[in-house]
């Protein structure tokens, strides 16, 4: 995200070759997830939030942005998980946009375009 690489931008060191990890310890090594666990764990219990581990953030991400509709194509960009792989182990948290998606073709098609007829959205194909 644009706001994500500018604040990255302006927190990088003078010295930046492409092979540096972003996130280093206080040696310039890359911080290993073990551990930087013990901090994420003292975090969530000083915020009160359930213990997950770290990897669980980006589940959350991922379920989140689905069930609000998030394009999957972008989403596979931001997260680099495969349209596969997200439709796999997120698809419950998809959103059925059939009638969106066809309300797009009214142009072309009038007789496919979604009509709202009492609670229920109907269709004509004839």
């Amino acid at each position: 995200m644009p706001a994500t690489v500018e604040i990255l931008r302006a927190i990088q060191p003078l010295n930046v070759t492409p092979n540096m990890p972003v996130f280093t310890n206080l040696q310039g090594r890359p911080i290993e997830p073990k551990a930087f666990s013990t901090y994420w764990y003292r975090c969530l219990r000083a915020l009160g939030l359930p213990i997950r581990g770290l990897y669980a953030t980006k589940d959350s991400y991922v379920s989140l942005a689905m069930s609000r509709g998030v394009d999957p194509v972008w989403l596979q960009e931001q997260t680099g998980a495969h349209f596969e792989t997200l439709r796999r182990h997120y698809g419950v948290w998809m959103r059925g946009e059939g009638a969106n998606q066809l309300a797009k073709l009214a142009d072309l098609a009038p007789q496919l375009a979604p009509r709202r007829s009492g609670l229920r959205q109907v269709v004509e194909l004839s």
